[in-house]
């Protein structure tokens, strides 16, 4: 797609934005520049054929564009005061995106002293419906502070936006998903999981975007007791200073 074509569409989206589970937040939205359009759209094709070691994942990716160029205009309108939107290699105060981490969504209620948790594989006790990610008791949290400083402390300078599941074990757990943002309850949906050669993913019924201070939690049918790796496959956008930390 021409980049003109991009950026009439950052402009559109002011209007007219594209269907996305948000949990009927109030998203401050603010188009990108042209320039801006350049480099997202540029980092981001460069971000997907590097990661996405199997072609229809990365065509699942490219697919879903408009949903990441929307949530990289809710980014700008949310943190800081409108910064420049700067790809995959922004400066300290710019706004970027990297491949949303485990270190980001897995450490609910984690405080100065706690050993963040960086992998995305879990053990289930128990067969049918578990917690995945968060619960209705401690949701994961984009307010939080964590341990005050790294990766786990999200307060006002991360939104999450996703669009599928990855698996990395080779018969994955969960057979149906329910996702709870904001004060929404959405409905359970069935997962129809694509095997491809060392993993499996699935495409999400509809996009999710958390916003920035944003709440939001995945649980999910467990056909039987085990450990599972299930991961959120999509970007993080935050503050260039918030993408260099490692735990």
């Amino acid at each position: 797609m021409a980049v003109s074509e991009l950026a009439a569409k950052s402009e559109s989206f002011a209007i007219s934005p594209p269907y996305i589970i948000d949990g009927n937040s109030e998203l401050a939205y603010v188009p990108l520049t042209p320039r801006e359009v350049v480099t997202f759209e540029h980092d981001f094709r460069r971000l997907v054929y590097l990661q996405a070691f199997e072609r229809d994942l990365s065509r699942f990716l490219l697919e879903d564009l408009d949903y990441y160029l929307f949530a990289a205009g809710v980014a700008k309108g949310s943190i800081g005061t409108n910064a420049v939107v700067n790809g995959s290699t922004p400066g300290n105060a710019e706004i970027g995106f990297q491949l949303l981490r485990a270190v980001t969504v897995l450490n609910v209620g984690i405080s100065p002293g706690g050993t963040p948790d960086l992998l995305w594989p879990q053990t289930y006790g128990t067969p049918g419906w578990n917690n995945i990610f968060g619960s209705a008791a401690a949701p994961v949290d984009l307010s939080q502070t964590g341990t005050g400083a790294g990766a786990t402390n999200t307060k006002n300078i991360v939104l999450l936006c996703f669009s599928a599941l990855l698996d990395t074990v080779t018969n994955p757990l969960i057979e149906e998903y329910r996702f709870h943002v904001q004060n929404v309850d959405y409905p359970v949906e069935p997962i129809a999981w694509e095997l491809a050669t060392d993993i499996a993913y699935a495409r999400l019924s509809a996009p999710v975007l958390v916003p920035v201070n944003g709440r939001f939690y995945m649980r999910g049918n467990i056909s039987a007791a085990g450990t599972d790796g299930t991961q959120l496959l999509g970007l993080t956008f935050g503050t260039g200073a918030y993408l260099t930390y490692e735990t």
